[in-house]
């Protein structure tokens, strides 16, 4: 767990740096922002990667790393898509559309670690790490416009960026995460095994 929460900070430096050198170039820089950009990358990288610390196997090789990133691209997708619908044709209160990208950006999460891993836990994690997600990005993006797109598209490579440097970092097992899952895995046995007397009688 130590090793992945030191990961998650790391690739959340990269992907706040990544996202200032596009920030850079697609709008305008904001480099007086740096200090507190990665500080915050740290932050949130180290939550996200707690949260899906229970569906983030071990090694992690760079295709699960690029597929962690667009996952988690899906949780800006999502939030992005339902503000828009919300907006077609209506004017919504503020705190309406706050609503809607947090429980859109939760329930994206929890749907797709429930799928990885059928546990309340992992459906939890998924939920927090896609609502840092959409914290990390300002909430939802909904302006179509040429620069929206632009915007759009580099928080693509942003969360890609956060995926690959993650495999990276966690491309090997160290020997006690080996046990750790080892054991996790024995405890997950002898519970199925106590379920199934359970359920028979036996």
């Amino acid at each position: 767990m130590r090793s992945t929460l030191l990961s998650g900070a790391i690739a959340g430096i990269t992907a706040a740096l990544a996202f200032l050198i596009l920030h850079a170039i697609v709008i305008v820089p904001v480099w007086f922002a740096a200090g507190s950009g990665l500080l915050w990358g740290a932050l949130g990288g180290a939550v996200i990667a707690a949260a899906l610390y229970p569906v983030t196997p071990r090694p992690l090789t760079p295709r699960r790393g690029l597929v962690l990133g667009l996952l988690l691209w899906g949780s800006i997708a999502v939030p992005c898509l339902c503000e828009f619908l919300l907006r077609l044709g209506t004017t919504s209160a503020e705190i309406l559309e706050v609503v809607v990208a947090l429980a859109s950006a939760a329930s994206y999460g929890a749907a797709v670690t429930y799928r990885l891993k059928r546990t309340p836990l992992a459906a939890g994690g998924g939920a927090v790490a896609a609502m840092m997600m959409i914290a990390a990005a300002s909430g939802p993006l909904i302006h179509v416009t040429g620069r929206g797109v632009a915007i759009y598209l580099s928080l693509l490579l942003v969360t890609v960026t956060f995926g690959m440097t993650m495999a990276y970092l966690l491309r090997r097992v160290t020997p006690q995460e080996a046990r750790n899952e080892q054991d996790a895995g024995d405890l997950h046995a002898r519970g199925g095994v106590w379920r199934r007397r359970f359920r028979t009688g036996t």
